[in-house]
């Protein structure tokens, strides 16, 4: 059901943005053509930014946390999963998996909201990254192992271990 759902979707915004509404297409002027050349500064480096230091603070409490008891709570939801699949409990099973994909997806979006406070740069990315590490894990095309997944979750601990000092 999910992909189509999301075939829907996509050829809905396909058809909307290229105007295909079944009225005859209208001839529109090309856009004018800019130039844009940048040109690097001699011994211009960007240093990373500090961000606010209070905001920091707070985002690496928050984000420190949530990365171990998300680990922890991916083994919980594992075991539920074991423990439904030794019983031959589909539902539990689906359900289990379904509580997992639910966390993931709004820990994600949490860490994406939290990476645009004004934080410290190496904060920023690694709540960016982390973001992308769960959406990644929630995808349709990822194919790891549950391995794969608590690894890529303890790493998630290290990043932000790093990255708050």
């Amino acid at each position: 059901m999910r992909p189509m759902l999301a075939f829907a979707a996509g050829a809905a915004a396909v058809l909307a943005a290229t105007g295909c509404s079944g009225e005859p297409a209208q001839q529109v002027a090309p856009a004018p053509t800019v130039s844009l050349t940048l040109r690097p500064t001699a011994g211009l480096t960007l240093a990373p930014s500090p961000g606010d230091v209070t905001a920091t603070k707070q985002v690496c409490a928050y984000a420190a946390a949530a990365a171990t008891d998300l680990t922890k709570f991916f083994n919980d939801e594992i075991a539920a999963i074991e423990a439904a699949a030794a019983k031959g409990d589909q539902p539990g099973m689906v359900g289990a998996a379904k509580i997992i994909q639910d966390k993931f997806v709004t820990l994600s979006s949490s860490l994406t909201s939290l990476s645009r406070r004004p934080v410290d740069s190496d904060v920023k990315v690694a709540l960016t990254s982390a973001a992308a590490a769960l959406k990644e894990i929630t995808s349709e095309s990822y194919r790891g192992s549950t391995q794969d997944t608590q690894t890529k979750l303890s790493n998630l601990a290290i990043v932000f271990a790093k990255a708050c000092g």
